[in-house]
Parts: structure tokens; sequence; C-alpha cells
């Protein structure tokens, strides 16, 4: 094998609980989520990372810090969630009662462009980057990346090419395996039991 990937999404965190755009605000870990943390510790005990990587949003970090206690991670605002603008700190409904159907239509094609924000496209583009630029180098073959749901998503389709299996769980584990040039999901959305 070449290179092994292994996504960390971060633990549930306030926005999840509370239904509201999380982005990239900086949003607290819930303590249900430092649990969930610091329970999927025990899945990476056989695993050596040459490499680990964390967005540089507190929830991530917090997560890193108890799923990873042995590693220090390097911060990259590259992998941080979806940019959703002013839609940030806002539930759907009030987004809907703010902007309405051009909201509605925008959400459901995952752009948030017409509010500040990215798109799905910008967004696919800049994991796209960040994972180019880190598998170019020679920093080993076990990688592990802390980051968030719809940043884990953009990156598997950019590895990939196509959408993953479902979406994440908070601590969800999954894991891409490259040999030669091809890469294939391994294992998605592992998680340890509370």
């Amino acid at each position: 094998m070449d290179k092994i990937i292994y996504f960390l999404r971060h633990g549930e965190a306030e926005s999840n609980v509370g239904g509201f755009f999380g982005g990239q605000c900086d949003v607290p870990l819930t303590e249900k989520g430092r649990a969930q943390a610091a329970a999927t510790a025990p899945l990476f005990s056989d695993v050596k990372f040459d490499k680990v990587y964390c967005s540089t949003l507190g929830r991530a970090m917090d997560t890193a810090a108890l799923a990873l206690p042995d590693y220090t991670p390097e911060y990259s605002d590259e992998i941080c969630e979806m940019n959703v603008g002013e839609a940030v700190l806002k539930t759907p409904s009030q987004c809907a009662a703010l902007w309405g159907e051009v909201f509605t239509q925008n959400r459901a094609i995952g752009n948030f462009v017409p509010f500040g924000g990215e798109n799905l496209d910008m967004l696919d583009k800049r994991m796209g980057d960040f994972l180019d630029k880190i598998l170019a180098t020679d920093e080993g073959k076990v990688i592990g990346i802390v980051s968030h749901g719809g940043a884990i998503s953009a990156a598997t389709r950019h590895l990939v090419g196509r959408h993953p299996i479902g979406a994440m769980d908070n601590c969800g584990v999954s894991v891409l395996v490259c040999t030669g040039d091809k890469w294939v999901i391994k294992k998605w959305n592992a998680t340890a039991k509370l």
C-alpha cells in the first residue's frame, strides 16, 4: 500500500445539537462530543501515524487532543468546514425566513455563495488542493486528518471520484487506501461505543 488516510470527524458540537450552521465559526464540543472523542482513541491504538493534520477550528482541535493524545497535529485552515457566510450560527428555518426561496434553492445544491460563503465546487477545490499538496510530499504513508463532515466528503470525492456512502457521524472514522494510483474506501464512518 502506498498511502493510507484516516479521516476523523469532530465530536458532537453545539451546532449539531442546536441544529444551526457551525460553518467556520468556533462552535465548541458538547460534553457528549468530548466523551465521543475520548472513546475514539482506542480505535487508533494499533495505528502509527507518520503525520496528523487538523482543522484550525476548536471543535476539531479538541477532538484531536482527546482522540490522538500522542500526536501533535499540523493545523491548517484549508481543511476547515465549508464557509456558510451569513448563514453561520443560524438554523435553516431562520435562514429561510430571512432569504426565502433564494436560501432554500441554494442550500439544496450546497451553494452558500449568495450569503458570502462557499459552494461545493469551492470546497472540493480547497480540499483537493490540500490533499494534492500533502500527498505530493514524502511525509510518510499513514496520515491522519481531523476535520469536518462536509470537508471529509469533499476530500473523498476528490480521492475516489464519487460521493461517499452516506453522511459521517460525529467522531466517525473513515479509512481511504491508495495502492498505486487508485484510492478506495476501506472503511466508512466507524464509531466507538460510548
